[in-house]
């Protein structure tokens, strides 16, 4: 019941970012649809086709990658900033059942947040006629790697809130090798030979 209210709490504290993210996804499907590209600021003389495209998916992924990292960190330092990690910590509960509601919470809102535009985009752009080539949901098979390995990211921003560390010593060293696994996961294979 209280892992309940803990999720409420930080869907709560998350609606700024969560506005951020929504405002940001909405000018760029739109910018999509009227064959402006954000990446390369040039207008395109015809729409690219969603989902298959690098612009598209790289655009996509900037507000995705974002949120996980700010989400991480927000958990973390908002909480240690306020002061109330120690009201937290001499809750009746325990401490690990405390940090793993907060990390499910954050998992729960980075995954859904990043993947429902996903759906409403693909649902829309699926309507026969809205684009002018036909569409098949085996194209949207390249848009979930990345998007499965966006806990990873969020994890590792976690973690480097959580550790009381200098930050130019080791407090980054959890998100920075979170965030280069992900690279070279999300490459698909090393860009060095073993």
């Amino acid at each position: 019941m209280w892992a309940k209210h803990v999720l409420i709490k930080e869907l709560l504290q998350a609606r700024p970012l969560i506005y951020v993210l929504a405002g940001y996804y909405l000018i760029g499907f739109t910018c999509f649809f009227l064959s402006y590209d954000i990446i390369n600021f040039t207008v395109v003389d015809e729409v690219p086709y969603p989902f298959l495209g690098f612009s598209f998916l790289s655009y996509y992924y900037i507000g995705a990658y974002f949120i996980a990292i700010v989400m991480g960190f927000w958990q973390t330092l908002w909480e240690f900033g306020r002061g109330t990690w120690l009201f937290y910590l001499h809750r009746p509960k325990r401490r690990g059942e405390l940090i793993l509601a907060k990390v499910f919470s954050g998992l729960i809102i980075v995954q859904v947040v990043t993947l429902l535009p996903a759906l409403l985009f693909g649902l829309y752009i699926s309507v026969p006629g809205v684009l002018p080539a036909p569409f098949e949901w085996w194209m949207v098979v390249g848009f979930f790697k990345p998007w499965a390995l966006l806990p990873l990211v969020y994890l590792g921003a976690f973690s480097s809130g959580m550790r009381d560390a200098r930050w130019y010593v080791s407090k980054l060293f959890p998100f920075i090798t979170a965030s280069a696994l992900t690279f070279v996961l999300s490459v698909g294979e090393l860009p060095f030979e073993l």
